[in-house]
């Protein structure tokens, strides 16, 4: 058969089957599948000639599609977020395959990112069949996946700087709408008081995913307010990073406030700007001393040391919003559970169960599925203790690696960007102890874990560049 032949078959069998498509919508009214399909070939072919962009274009919906959580359930009782993270995770399986052979096979966490992916799978036999399963399966596996796929696409030595401009400027629609929000009066309605004191939710349906965002986009405007020149540039960060940091101080979300402090004074100290940061230090004890809503979110932190685990039992289960009774109490149920079961995870949605039976056993007809408020409890109970070590070795080995990027990073912006990530991954870490983070919150995991490739990314690419120049090196000496 000719080629002439054969395209004009493809043609007409392809011009066909639109044809009767577009029929089909028109007779059932379906108006909006047409479109669905025109942007779904597009969304294809772009996915196919643009790798690198696609993932670019993903992250960014990703940062975005949270503020849609309003929209109402759609297709198969599943609303956009869900929708948009199974086909997210899909394409980007689709790039691990696609690049395993040649590239992700060698990556350094490997290893442990198949043996987490391991567990996974067996925890989903374990599970019960849901779509509660499958939620908690993606949480699990579509964050770390960025981890590989971030290590792959970002080997140009200005791949990992675009990429947290990118974040960066997505944030920029975030801040905008939490800051209309607080303007408009958000705080002055009743469902925004918490614990007595007013709350900013902004655009999000959670404070704390609300401050976790507003948190990283403040690494990253710090980041990048230190990397320019131009002062017009440098007033534009600055604004940004007020605009961060009064967002994330109107949720009152203690988890983020206390590690966001830890994460950028350890950024200033290891890029020798200590000077900044005991300003900052100095600054934040000003405002812990005269503002009294700060002391009345911090005073756990003083009960925490001075009450007497035998004496004050009951005041100590309410530490943390309760958070000390929760832990308590779920790690008391989960070691109830066989050895076994213990060191292969008890499957997904397990750590409600726990809770469920030990926190709220008060409350024999309590059908809430309160989290740990722990991710790493969470990890542990869902996934068991190998899993959960797989994770934070991963983890572990990105933040090493962007401390020797600070260190040996053979320009400041260079050994900045490596100091902001290592930093920014400490404080999420710090996070998922104190709270729901990284392995709760899809969009919080993906970040986590793309900053993480980053400076795998980075590492890879300075290896490739000096191969490269040896072997020009040995070529003219030849």
């Amino acid at each position: 058969m000719s080629i002439e032949l054969r395209n004009l078959i493809i043609m007409w069998v392809a011009a066909t089957g639109l044809a009767t498509f577009f029929i089909w919508a028109i007779m059932f009214n379906a108006w909006y599948y047409p479109f669905l399909a025109i942007l779904g070939g597009i969304g294809l072919v772009f996915f196919i000639l643009f790798p690198k962009m696609t993932f670019f274009v993903l992250l960014s919906g990703r940062i975005l599609i949270d503020l849609f959580h309003w929209l109402p359930y759609t297709i198969a009782n599943l609303n956009a977020l869900a929708i948009y993270s199974g086909g997210a995770t899909v394409i980007c399986l689709l790039f691990f395959f696609q690049r395993f052979r040649n590239d992700l096979e060698y990556h350094p966490c490997i290893h442990l990112f198949l043996f987490w992916n391991i567990f996974i799978v067996i925890n989903i036999f374990l599970s019960e069949a849901g779509t509660n399963t499958i939620d908690e399966a993606f949480r699990a596996f579509s964050p770390v996946l960025i981890l590989m796929l971030a290590s792959s696409f970002l080997t140009k030595p200005t791949d990992g700087r675009k990429m947290l401009l990118l974040i960066a400027l997505t944030g920029i629609i975030p801040i905008v709408v939490s800051l209309y929000h607080w303007q408009t009066g958000q705080m002055n309605d009743a469902k925004a008081m918490l614990k007595g004191i007013p709350r900013l939710l902004g655009g999000y349906k959670n404070l704390r995913h609300h401050a976790l965002i507003m948190m990283i986009l403040t690494g990253l405007g710090t980041y990048f307010l230190f990397s320019v020149r131009q002062i017009w540039r440098k007033i534009f960060w600055l604004l940004y990073i007020v605009s961060t940091i009064t967002c994330m101080y109107l949720t009152m979300i203690r988890s983020c406030l206390l590690v966001g402090v830890i994460a950028f004074s350890i950024f200033f100290w290891i890029t020798n700007r200590k000077y900044i940061g005991v300003a900052a230090m100095i600054g934040v004890l000003i405002l812990l001393l005269f503002n009294e809503t700060l002391q009345e979110r911090f005073k756990d932190l003083v009960l925490l040391f001075t009450l007497s685990s035998e004496m004050d039992i009951e005041s100590l289960s309410k530490i943390g919003s309760g958070r000390y009774g929760l832990w308590t109490d779920s790690w008391n149920a989960y070691s109830e559970r066989s050895f076994f079961r213990r060191l292969i995870g008890l499957g997904f949605g397990e750590h409600y169960e726990l809770i469920r039976t030990s926190f709220l056993e008060f409350d024999a007809k309590s059908s809430r599925n309160l989290d740990t408020h722990n991710d790493f409890l969470r990890m542990l109970y869902n996934l068991g203790p190998f899993a959960l070590l797989a994770y934070i070795f991963m983890a572990l080995r990105c933040v090493l690696l962007g401390w020797k990027i600070n260190k040996y990073g053979s320009t400041q912006t260079e050994r900045d960007l490596g100091a902001m990530c290592a930093c920014l991954m400490i404080g999420l870490l710090l996070n998922n102890a104190l709270s729901n983070g990284t392995f709760s919150r899809t969009t919080i995991g993906w970040i986590f874990w793309v900053i993480g490739g980053i400076t795998f990314g980075l590492a890879k690419g300075k290896h490739l560049q000096a191969q490269k120049e040896n072997a020009t090196l040995s070529h003219k000496s030849a």
